[in-house]
């Protein structure tokens, strides 16, 4: 008798073995049953990030990957939305999971060991409740800037020209850099702790305000306009191409993404990168961001887990959607009941308009969406939704 493989999602996913293969949402066998918990406060066990980026907010925006067949874990602040946003996904087909436990914690996956498990980061709450020692040190080891460039300088990956430091007592200064320059704290999340400096002054200010013991590195800055995501993941024993989506940047910070690119070409570059983490551990989502200037690739840094990018991309393959833009914006609306979607909400016949993918963060004025459709369509729908938010 077949044996029913059941997920828990706090977000991670299974393996990786063989050739590189495309991934689909049809991978997931509607069998597989997973938990998902995607709460933000495992990537840095920091309080202080988990105050900033407000964490118990985003777990909502996995729910759109989920199936019916799932389980999810939610902070119950999220349940007043709860109504508004099953509701738009049922006006627009797109399958979810109904089997929610309101409470975020990490342990309570101790009580589904027959689902597999999804994690937005596979850190030390995760690791304590699904023991993996590969997986937790790969990922701990990635999730360091300093690391990431040293593993590319082993693989004769192009880079930015990067000086790495263990701490402020050991930089001398920056001799046969160009400024302006990124100073980049090693371990951070969403852009922050990255700094542009445009002298020598303002570096050495960002740098000594530290305190000592705090890895960081100086990057060259590349003059380009363009930078992509490229996103794997690891599953059931296989290492799988997910997609590449040219980024969207407000500041140093990730705002959004576009898909389809026409960077397919990068593949190769990433390719030896993703096998080596496979080889030492990796499963789940993981990703590279890149520079391009002039078709050429420059790796910057990994993201070794599920990333902004990750969720609406996973949307998008569930529901078909070949041509899409997704945008995280702000807006006066405090609840998503005021929100107006007449004329604009996701049509499938068409496959055009708007989708929610990050719900829970309205009470701070922010959401984040994803816009089907071709160029002309997503223009004229974004200018439309800005217009009564």
């Amino acid at each position: 008798m077949k044996t029913e493989r059941r997920k828990i999602f706090n977000h991670d996913t299974v393996g990786a073995v063989g050739n590189i293969v495309n991934h689909g949402m049809e991978d997931a066998a509607p069998d597989t049953k997973r938990i998902f918990n995607h709460d933000l406060r495992d990537c840095a066990d920091e309080e202080e990030l988990a105050r900033l980026l407000g964490v118990f907010k985003y777990p909502g925006r996995v729910l759109g990957e989920t199936n019916p067949n799932d389980v999810i874990q939610l902070h119950p602040d999220l349940k007043s939305s709860w109504n508004w946003i099953t509701s738009h996904y049922n006006r627009i087909g797109l399958s979810y999971t109904k089997t929610v436990i309101w409470d975020d914690n990490f342990d309570l996956i101790r009580r589904f060991p027959e689902h597999d498990l999804s994690v937005f980061f596979f850190g030390s709450k995760a690791h304590a409740v699904r023991p993996d020692e590969r997986w937790y040190k790969v990922v701990r080891s990635m999730n360091s800037k300093n690391h990431f460039i040293k593993l590319c300088q082993d693989l004769s990956v192009d880079t930015p020209k990067t000086a790495c430091f263990d701490s402020k007592d050991n930089f001398q200064g920056c001799d046969g850099f160009d400024f302006p320059v990124y100073f980049k704290i090693s371990t951070s999340v969403s852009g922050l702790g990255v700094v542009k400096c445009r002298n020598e002054q303002e570096l050495e200010k960002r740098i000594f305000s530290m305190d000592s013991g705090i890895d960081f590195q100086i990057q060259e800055e590349i003059k380009t306009d363009t930078f992509i995501n490229v996103q794997y993941v690891v599953n059931s024993g296989h290492l799988e191409k997910v997609a590449i989506t040219e980024q969207i940047l407000e500041n140093c910070q990730h705002s959004g993404n576009r898909f389809p690119t026409k960077y397919d070409s990068a593949w190769e570059v990433t390719d030896p990168i993703a096998v080596k983490l496979w080889q030492e551990g990796m499963k789940g989502y993981f990703a590279f961001d890149l520079a391009v200037t002039d078709e050429k690739y420059s790796v910057i840094e990994c993201n070794p887990r599920y990333n902004g990018s990750t969720y609406p991309t996973n949307i998008a393959k569930k529901l078909g959607i070949e041509s899409w833009v997704a945008k995280n914006l702000t807006t006066n609306i405090r609840t998503l009941d005021d929100l107006n979607f007449e004329g604009i909400e996701y049509n499938p016949l068409k496959k055009s308009g708007i989708i929610v993918v990050n719900w829970g963060c309205i009470s701070d004025g922010k959401i984040g969406v994803l816009i089907a459709g071709d160029q002309n369509e997503q223009e004229q729908i974004e200018e439309e939704f800005r217009s009564r938010i």
